[in-house]
This record gives structure tokens, sequence and C-alpha cells, in this order.
């Protein structure tokens, strides 16, 4: 299974209600979820990034032609794989609304198919489409299975939930077990859908119709925080899998904590962290936390000044200096490129993610 660790731990830790207890924890942390966006201006790009994508994971794609509507989108033709890959790719055109836009293709890996996908042979590959497509992560999703159900109750997360006591996300929801039309047990909501790290508890058990018998704690980042793991889970040596999965524990843990919120103590870190946390903490170790990257400018915004303020005086200028401009604006172009800062920085990646060409 891609990005596994099974845990057995024969332990003495303190339970939710802080009595001594030992008991064995059988758990597994796992990628669950990636979508990447692809620079891909020309169409035989796009069908490079196919045949990479057949050759590194020993698969083979059927092509569908569009126009295609997926995703608030119509792509003009989808593919998808017998290990079930999902991709799609669009042309915006020419028109003025196009502009400083370039084709795009979308990379849809699920839970599913990243079961039946080599950690190795996926990391290698995207590896290559950071560097040779700009590949940009716009979610991804870390899950955790506790197979003994034993890592927190229904009712210490409902009633963490409905007290407040938690921190990271702003929100939360509970979907008790019939609300759906269906008994699906109980599921509890973290922050919100379109927030950039939002959590959810249920039972895979019943979700899965007893092929998974666990509960799951799911993470999905988007956006930039997706972008931020993405890249630091394509960090350790090829191979190093291990390593992999404490980058993956690092950042389920890290972008939530549940902790005693009755004082009203503004300062967090000096709350007490409530016994069913304290006992995933010591079990999976301290977190790593994800902060968005927000640009100050954007790319459009950029473009637009560029068009109606700067572009008429550089023409003018052209008019003026004939060829030699040229030979200054490659001058420009190379001091530009040298005294750029964190906040181009970030203005490239908003661009990435939002799908420029960049």
């Amino acid at each position: 299974m891609l990005d596994t660790l099974n845990g057995a731990l024969g332990k003495t830790a303190p339970n939710s209600h802080n009595t001594a207890e030992t008991y064995k924890v059988s758990y597994a942390i796992k990628c669950d979820w990636i979508t990447l966006r692809l620079l891909c201006p020309e169409p035989g790009q796009a069908q490079d990034v196919i045949k990479l994508i057949e050759q590194t994971l020993r698969d083979s794609f059927t092509v569908e032609s569009g126009p295609i509507k997926q995703h608030h989108q119509t792509w003009d033709w989808q593919a998808v794989s017998v290990k079930g890959i999902r991709a799609w790719w669009h042309n915006p055109g020419n028109g003025p609304k196009s502009m400083g836009r370039v084709a795009v293709m979308r990379l849809e890996f699920s839970g599913k198919v990243l079961g039946s996908i080599n950690s190795v042979d996926l990391r290698d590959l995207c590896s290559l489409l950071l560097g040779d497509a700009q590949a940009v992560c716009t979610r991804f999703d870390i899950a955790l299975d506790d197979y003994t159900k034993s890592l927190w109750t229904w009712d210490e997360l409902t009633a963490a939930a409905r007290d407040g006591n938690y921190a990271g996300p702003k929100q939360h929801s509970i979907i008790q077990a019939g609300d759906r039309g269906k008994d699906m047990g109980i599921t509890v909501y973290f922050g919100n859908r379109r927030s950039e790290a939002f959590y959810r508890f249920y039972d895979k058990d019943i979700e899965s119709g007893g092929e998974i018998k666990a509960n799951r704690m799911e993470l999905e980042l988007k956006r930039t925080k997706a972008h931020q793991a993405f890249l630091a889970w394509l960090a350790p040596d090829i191979g190093d899998e291990a390593a992999t999965i404490d980058v993956l524990r690092g950042f389920l843990t890290g972008n939530i904590r549940f902790l005693d919120r009755s004082k009203d103590d503004p300062n967090l870190d000096r709350l007490e962290v409530l016994p069913f946390w304290a006992s995933m903490i010591e079990l999976l170790g301290e977190g790593v936390k994800l902060s968005p990257i927000r640009a100050i400018a954007t790319i459009e915004r950029s473009l637009d000044w560029l068009q109606h303020r700067v572009f008429p005086t550089i023409a003018a200028c052209r008019r003026a200096l004939g060829q030699e401009f040229d030979s200054l604006m490659e001058s420009f172009m190379e001091y530009g490129r040298q005294h750029q800062n964190k906040r181009h920085d970030s203005m490239v990646m908003a661009a990435q993610l939002e799908g420029w060409g960049v």
C-alpha cells in the first residue's frame, strides 16, 4: 500500500479517563489523495505526460475527446487509466480573457488509486513532473486508520467539537448516524470545505462497506498548504519511505489541537490538552503546522497594470531606441531576476496554483 506505516505498539499510556492502561495500537498513515496541475502549452506535451505515467507506473490510458465539463471547467479531453488515474487537458485559446494563461493539465490520484501504486514509482513520477511540467499540487490528503478504534471515542470527539475545545480550524459540523438517509455512523468535520486545511473523522468500516475496519482521521489540504505538503513529501530520498511517513504524520497532527478552552485563556500553549489528544501526540509525536502563502499582489493584477500603464511607454521607448531596445530589455530582465524576493516567490506560487502560465 502506498505510503503506509502499520504501527503495533505495546505501551502504557493514559487513556481518555486519565487512568493508566496497557493497550496495543494498530494504525496506518498514508497519502490518500493527490491532485496536480501541470502547465502543458502544447497538446503534444500533455500526451508526453500520459506516456510518462504509463511508463513509470506501468499503466495505460483511454482518451475521450471533449468538450467535457468537470471541476467547474470545460476540458478539451479527458483520459482514464486502468488503475483509475484521471487526467484532463484544456487550452484557453488566444482571446483577450486568456492573456497570460496557458494550456493546463489536471491529474487526479484518488485514495483507491494510490493504494495500488508503488510509492517509490509515484514519488519519482511526481519529481519529474515538478521539474519538467511545473507541476503544482492543489489537493493533498493524509489519512490515519485506527484499526482498534481506541485512539478516540465518538463521545470525546463530539464533545470537543460542541464545546469548542479545539484550535486550528475555525468551525465544525457533526453529522449523526441516519442524518444522510442511511446509517453511515457519526462524521465530525473541523474546518470549512473551502479552507486550505479541513479535517474529517468517521467510521471507515461503515463507509467502506467493511473493507477497512477502522476509525479514520483525514486531513484534506488545498492550494498553498497542499503544495507545501507535496514538496515536503517529495523531499526524502527515493526509497526512504519511513521518512515520507514521518512527513505525513507531522502534518496530520500539526494542524489541529484539542484543548480545554473553558478557562478562556488566549494563550493556547497554557491550556491543558484533552486526554485523548495527549495520547495521540504521545503515540504519533508533535506535529508540523502549515501556514498559507498569501501573495501581496497577484499575477492577474500585475498583468493588467503592465498592459494599461507600462506597455504604451515601453512601445514608445522601442520606437525611439530601435534594435538597441531589445538588448536593453534583456539587461532589465536579468536585473529583475537577480532582485526578486519572497513577495515575488509568493506571486509565482499563487499564479501557478490558479493556473497561470509564468
